[in-house]
Parts: structure tokens; C-alpha cells; sequence
């Protein structure tokens, strides 16, 4: 279904600049998930555990604070096995939030990693208003990947792990989108930023100018949005759902990665990089050396195309030598990716095909397991 509907919006063009990009990838519906369809309303409520310690006679002061929010608020002692938790119940279209916490005797609330004393009153209402909208999960904003659960972050996981369609190299952004072929449970979306930036950006710059042949959707994805200076991330919308959004990437925002740590050691992923041969380099272009180590290695060579122009580095350029010695070419290309002010690492995609990877030594990167800063 979300395929037809995106060819029924090929038509809607964004801007003379990009003429033939369409926001047919643009779904102004909020896609399914592990909650398809998403709860109607939302209702909060709160049940502190008043310590036996004289967590009771700080209960009244909050009470009148939890009624300003309209918060059915309920005080009660100790049962076996208490502990601060928040639960999430699913009535149909109706979404039952409660936040269990402790009061203790200073009169300061415990919920699971989150503290409120008195003084904190316009917290407690924010966080108040972040179950209502987010229900128990809370918002995705600042947690480690995007702020899905473990469960709802492998089922994108397993969605973007299908092969992308082949032949994409040189395909328009919109084309590259198209032909994925999304499922209906995950939409995608632009930001209004997203959009904006495509509506700016030249034709030359709205195309896919890697091969990405034999890579997930995932990967292939990340590298044509990479290369027009956009990235992806999966997004969990206040109804519960799950959809893909496309931003321009910005600092401090973070990203569906080109690629992942592997997962099996350096020799056995890319055996051939690690065979002891005599290597000579002597004043070849950076480029021509990076793709003829590639071809020998049986892996794929992608660049990080907008870290390059940032910094104005063409590899095409750059000439590059090594005096001629026994080693691998493991060894041997850090120090030719060096001279060009690049590096090149081994990462794998979402099934384990590894690839070369070529970026500026200022490049980092942060993974959605990380926690964010």
C-alpha cells in the first residue's frame, strides 16, 4: 500500500532546483508498529509508596500539585517486593500510564531514574507531560537508539536488512527512495528541515554517485543520503508507532550509521587485506591505489563524500607513495589514506558485508548504542 502511494505522489514536485525530486516518499501518516494504530488518549496516573520512615506526613504537600495537572494521585504504604517502575496498559484506543515512585520522609519523589524534590516542581510537570504524550517509554529525544525499546529497535533492525535493489548507482535521491519499497508498518517522512534542504539542492547533488550493489537497504539508504549531506534515523511518534524521518544532518544529531563495528575479527572479515606480499607505491593518485586494494580485497569502496568536500580533499588528486616492502595492505593503508589528511576503516552493514570506508581524519563516529551527550 505505501508503495502505491508513493507512486501516486511522483507527480508533487519541491522546488525548481530539484525539479524531478517528489515528495513521494513524504507520508503524512504516522506509521505502525509493535502499537499499530496508536492510542487515542492517553491517561496518567501516579501512586507513591510512603515509606515507613514518615514519607506520609510529606504526602499532603504534593497532593495539590498532582491535582494542578489533573494526575489521579494515590498514596498508599509498602507492599512486598514494592519498587518504582512505569507501566503502560493498552484499552483499545485508551493508554493507561502509571508512574509508581517512593516518597520519603525528606518529601522527595523516586521514579526510576528520575528524583524530584519540592523545588523541582516545573520538571515533575515536564515529565508529567512526556508520559502523556510518550506514554511509559517516554521521549525519544537523548537516548541511546533513538529512544526505542530493544525490541522495537531489532524489528527496524530487521525491516532495513532486506537487500536493496540493484542498480542505483546514478539514480536520483527520489528514484534511490522509491525503489526501496518500505513497508507499510514503516513509513518514511521528511522533516520540514529535510525538505527544505532538498528543495535547495542542485540535481548533481540529489544523485547516488556510489555503488551499493550487495548492501542492506539500511546502508545503501545512509550512503545516497549521506552523499546529498542528509541522514536518516527511526523515529517512535507519541501514538506509540515507529517511522523513518530524513533531517539534514546537523551537529550533536545522530544518525543511522554507514556501517557497523564487525562482528568477526579483521583477518577473517577481509582476509585478503592481511596477506603478506611486497607492496611499492610510487606517486600514484590516492584514488587509483584506494579502488586497485579494494578490487584485490574483494570488498566494496565507499566514501564519505560530504566529509571530503567539507574539507576540500580530492583523493583524485592526491599523490601518494610507500617505499617497496613485505607487508599487508592492512598495515599499508593508514599510511596512504594519511598523506591525503584521510583513513580508511573496515565496517560491515546490517548482515555482515564488510566494506572500506574512506573519511577525513577529523570525522567521528557515534552509534545509536552509545549514549548521547
Amino acid at each position: 500500500m505505501q508503495r502505491l502511494r508513493i507512486l501516486a505522489l511522483a507527480a508533487s514536485l519541491v522546488g525548481t532546483a530539484c525539479s524531478d525530486f517528489t515528495h513521494a516518499q513524504v507520508n503524512d501518516g504516522v506509521g505502525g508498529s509493535l502499537l499499530q494504530g496508536g492510542p487515542g488518549k492517553t491517561l496518567v496516573e501516579v501512586i507513591l509508596i510512603a515509606t515507613p520512615d514518615g514519607g506520609a506526613q510529606q504526602a499532603q504537600d504534593w497532593r495539590p500539585v498532582f491535582e494542578k495537572m489533573n494526575i489521579d494521585l494515590r498514596i498508599r504504604q509498602p507492599l512486598l517486593d514494592d519498587k518504582p517502575e512505569i507501566k503502560e496498559t493498552q484499552l483499545g484506543r485508551l493508554r493507561q500510564v502509571t508512574a509508581i515512585g517512593v516518597l520519603d520522609r525528606s518529601g522527595d519523589l523516586t521514579f526510576p531514574n528520575r528524583k524530584f524534590t519540592r523545588a523541582d516542581g516545573e520538571k515533575l510537570i515536564e515529565w508529567i507531560n512526556e508520559l502523556k504524550s510518550y506514554g511509559a517509554q517516554g521521549t525519544p529525544k537523548g537516548k541511546p537508539l533513538w529512544g526505542l525499546s530493544q525490541e522495537q529497535f531489532e524489528l527496524v533492525l530487521k525491516k532495513l536488512s532486506a537487500a536493496a535493489p540493484p542498480g542505483l548507482n546514478g539514480e536520483s535521491l527520489s528514484t534511490v527512495i522509491g525503489r526501496m519499497d518500505f513497508p507499510d508498518d514503516l513509513p518514511v517522512r521528511f522533516s520540514t528541515a529535510g525538505e527544505a534542504a532538498v528543495r535547495r539542492l542542485p540535481m548533481e547533488t540529489l544523485t547516488l554517485h556510489q555503488n551499493v550493489d550487495g548492501f542492506t537497504v539500511a546502508t545503501a539508504l545512509a550512503i545516497a543520503l549521506n552523499d546529498c549531506g542528509l541522514g536518516f534515523r527511526p523515529n517512535r511518534t507519541p501514538a506509540g508507532t515507529l517511522e523513518l524521518v530524513i533531517d539534514v544532518q546537523k551537529d550533536g544529531e545522530l544518525w543511522w550509521p554507514v556501517g557497523w563495528p564487525l562482528e568477526q575479527p579483521r583477518p577473517k572479515a577481509a582476509p585478503k587485506l592481511f596477506v603478506i606480499s611486497p607492496i611499492v607505491v610510487e606517486n600514484q593518485p590516492l584514488d587509483n591505489v584506494l579502488a586497485e586494494v579494494a578490487a584485490k580485497a574483494d570488498l566494496p569502496l565507499l566514501y564519505d563524500l560530504p566529509a571530503l568536500k567539507a574539507e576540500d580533499i580530492d583523493p583524485a588528486g592526491i599523490r601518494v607513495t610507500h617505499a617497496r616492502k613485505r607487508q599487508a595492505w592492512m598495515a599499508v593503508l593508514p599510511n596512504l589514506a594519511f598523506q591525503g589528511k584521510l583513513k580508511v576503516t573496515l565496517w560491515q552493514d546490517e548482515v555482515g558485508k564488510p566494506f572500506l570506508w574512506v573519511t577525513t581524519l577529523k570525522s567521528k563516529r557515534t552509534l545509536p548504542t552509545d549514549e548521547e551527550q
